[in-house]
């Protein structure tokens, strides 16, 4: 099934059984969790009830909003993704709110995980990384913009470096202004809204006058060209741009791994 045929699958669901689009969608809530954990949002025993808490709140209240806003404009599982990503947020901040300084930790209920099992794991992810920097070596010419882009669509934080690499006609004011925006946590800003404050100073770094919808449409186009590397001829991972995502955020964000 292509990915348009997924869709439209996707799109009958959402209408008729919302119940089996859910549970269709499961491996991907499951991935959104996976990597707010990853990043110390929560902890990996509270897992299942994250989980458990975002189908509720779909269910609940999240799918007839989805069944009465859903244009169409982006496919079905994008439009999900964002959907559980701000419930997470909203999970995260009501449990930091609720929370309280712990003096006693019940030894009982402390969680020893599997050490061979993260070990395996470490070294898969690891070899992972390698393969996505061996790819981003490929696009020597472009690779500050790339670099830049690749960050903004995982909501990967920037750093001053990464923008004086990007726009070097810059003026230093800008940089700052631009870190402001992005050097700190933005999951809450959609694409639309990034695309619109970055792409002004592209175009004054680059002489040009491209729209928002013009960078939008080149980052998707190297995302796409990213996953096509990363899955391999013949398939051998099943990567997508959620999953990429959650590389790119591992890549950029551990503190192991080298620049590109």
């Amino acid at each position: 099934m292509s990915k348009v045929e997924r869709n439209q699958e996707d799109k009958r669901l959402l209408q008729e059984d919302p119940d089996g689009l859910i549970v269709r969608y499961q491996p991907s809530i499951e991935i959104i969790v996976i990597d707010f954990i990853r990043r110390g949002l929560f902890d990996w025993q509270d897992k299942s009830e994250v989980m458990q808490m975002v189908n509720e709140r779909l269910i609940g209240e999240k799918i007839p909003k989805m069944q009465q806003q859903y244009d169409g404009s982006a496919f079905v599982i994008t439009y999900f993704s964002q959907i559980v990503r701000n419930l997470c947020l909203e999970i995260h901040r009501k449990q930091s709110r609720k929370a309280k300084p712990q003096v006693q930790q019940d030894l009982e209920e402390v969680v020893i995980p599997d050490p061979g099992v993260n070990v395996l794991e470490k070294i898969a992810i690891e070899q992972e990384r390698e393969r996505l920097a061996a790819i981003l070596r490929m696009y020597a010419r472009s690779k500050a913009k790339l670099v830049l882009c690749l960050k903004l669509f995982s909501r990967v934080a920037v750093s001053i470096n990464d923008l004086e690499d990007c726009f070097g006609a810059l003026e230093r004011r800008d940089i700052l202004a631009i870190h402001q925006q992005f050097g700190h946590a933005y999951d809450d800003m959609t694409d639309k809204a990034i695309y619109a404050y970055i792409t002004p100073f592209f175009n004054r770094s680059d002489g040009k006058q491209n729209s928002p919808d013009a960078l939008r449409k080149w980052i998707q186009a190297k995302v796409e060209e990213i996953i096509l590397l990363m899955n391999g001829k013949p398939k051998q991972a099943n990567y997508e741009p959620e999953t990429l995502k959650i590389l790119v955020r591992n890549y950029y964000e551990s503190s192991s791994t080298a620049p590109v």
